[in-house]
């Protein structure tokens, strides 16, 4: 595409061309100096937060490289002072976040815009939410793809979990593009409050968006709650401007304390889902199991019984949210009953391991206050003669809530190990100590701390016995460590079948 016609009529984000010549044909747009081929527009960015820091820092350090790997194009922010001197056309903006992702959507063609698209937002259940909507759609005939935790997926196009929740705009569009040129018609999404802020899916228009529930995390990013939850109801509140998708629809938890805020935000039609209050679409007759549970769902339409393989309360939810966003897409009751009863299991969510006859293993992605307390209040429903918990907290992350998780794992479980959590470059002796410090006196004694995760791991099945349940938290599906700068292979789920020899 000739850049003067990618340019051409965009409107959300001033865009200001120097130094151009003549016609010049963009090849495509990229973040990554190392990821630039020839034509490509290098898009420099500094105020992305890149997780890992050590791993790309910010973007106008590497211009020079980019220009010799054939960057034809730089697209920079008006007044930030660089050191290289450019000898290729610039685009200049006020904002190279959102300016990146508008380029980006653009020239692949806005492919969001040709297939039908559900976001998941909330600060827990989108992972699972993602999981359990894939399978109803699939099991319709639909051919469905989700952008998560769990890396870019669908039947015909895959790509391993990455960084981010949210990729970056230009990698995010593009394999929109690629899914939808393989045929994918639904685009379901994690949309994250990292990825709403630094603009990774911006210009992306909903058909529905699904509100999970709300409570303390990511305040290593945000600087207070306040904001982490403002960036959210922004989510809602852009859907009544949407210029393609004029229909969209706003799914929400009923049952969660800040529903209404985002029943306010969310100036379109709404559909409320829950279980203690009064709800559009309700689940009763609960019954939960280590097999999963039991329950029926209601609304004005009909009563569907459902036998669901995934076990906790929860899940339940995340069950419900998915029923009403189905029925949003245009599948019928019966076909989305088939889908939710042929759930087996989410990698690392809940996930009943296979340990012994007689002793349980469940290990979970749980790593905020509200999911630990969430996963250990469901695991205790279960009625284990005892319940073990091993869990950490990440390092370079948020350390308010490291006090907060110690005292609910120590207060809801019989026995708590602390442990480490991809330490990255803090001390995880430190983090651990951290966590130490919010269990209280008179539970402290029924409480270890084994820095080595494997250790710790080891030393909570060798202390259960016939009739226990473990909760291994924190990495879920990760299949590594973080320790320093450096990326370690760790599996949790490894770690229990060595022990048990399998």
């Amino acid at each position: 595409m000739e850049l003067q016609q990618l340019i051409q009529g965009i409107h959300e984000v001033p865009l200001r061309v120097e130094g151009l010549s003549g016609p010049l044909e963009v090849t495509g747009i990229t973040f990554d100096y190392k990821r630039v081929k020839p034509g490509n527009i290098y898009a420099c960015l500094h105020w992305e937060e890149f997780l890992e820091s050590y791993i790309l820092s910010n973007g106008y350090a590497y211009i020079q490289e980019a220009i010799e790997n054939g960057a034809a194009c730089v697209l920079m922010e008006e007044g930030v002072s660089h050191e290289t001197d450019i000898s290729c056309p610039r685009i200049l903006t006020d904002n190279a976040n959102k300016a990146m992702a508008v380029l980006a959507n653009k020239y692949y063609d806005f492919p969001l815009n040709k297939m039908k698209v559900v976001g998941v937002t909330g600060t827990n259940g989108k992972t699972t939410i993602n999981f359990i909507l894939r399978t109803i759609l699939s099991s319709a005939g639909l051919n469905p793809g989700i952008v998560g935790t769990m890396g870019t997926r669908s039947d015909v196009y895959n790509i391993p979990p990455g960084l981010y929740t949210t990729p970056l705009s230009t990698d995010f569009f593009q394999s929109a593009s690629k899914m939808l040129q393989k045929g994918v018609d639904t685009f379901i999404m994690e949309s994250t409050s990292h990825g709403i802020s630094l603009f990774r899916e911006f210009g992306t228009e909903y058909d529905a968006v699904i509100y999970t529930n709300f409570s303390q995390d990511h305040l290593d990013f945000h600087k207070d709650l306040d904001e982490y939850k403002d960036v959210k109801l922004e989510l809602f509140r852009r859907l009544k401007n949407q210029k393609v998708k004029n229909n969209p629809v706003a799914i929400i938890n009923v049952d969660d304390p800040f529903s209404h805020e985002f029943m306010e935000a969310a100036e379109v039609p709404q559909i409320t889902y829950g279980i203690n209050k009064s709800a559009d679409v309700m689940a009763i007759d609960i019954k939960l199991s280590v097999a999963g549970s039991q329950f029926t769902i209601v609304d004005d339409e009909d009563s569907v019984p459902i036998k669901f393989r995934l076990g906790g309360e929860f899940n339940i939810y995340n069950a419900l949210g998915s029923f009403v966003a189905a029925r949003c897409l245009g599948l019928r009751t019966e076909q989305i009953k088939k889908g939710l009863e042929a759930v087996t299991k989410i990698p690392g969510r809940f996930q009943m391991l296979e340990a012994t006859e007689d002793i349980s293993v469940i290990v979970d992605y749980a790593h905020t206050p509200d999911s630990l307390e969430k996963i250990l209040e469901s695991a205790r429903e279960l009625k284990p003669r005892r319940l073990i918990c091993v869990f950490g907290c990440g390092g370079d992350r948020d350390p308010k809530k490291r006090p907060i998780m110690g005292k609910l794992a120590a207060n809801i479980s019989d026995t708590a190990i602390v442990t480490s959590d991809n330490p990255r470059t803090e001390d995880p002796q430190q983090i651990v100590d951290q966590i130490l410090r919010g269990i209280e006196k008179e539970t402290m004694s029924s409480v270890e701390a084994i820095v080595d995760r494997g250790k710790a791991i080891h030393q909570a099945l060798s202390l259960a016995k016939p009739g226990d349940l473990v909760v291994i938290a924190g990495k879920g599906h990760e299949d590594y460590q973080i320790i320093g700068k450096e990326k370690v292979h760790f599996d949790d789920g490894e770690e229990v079948r060595k022990f048990f020899g399998r």
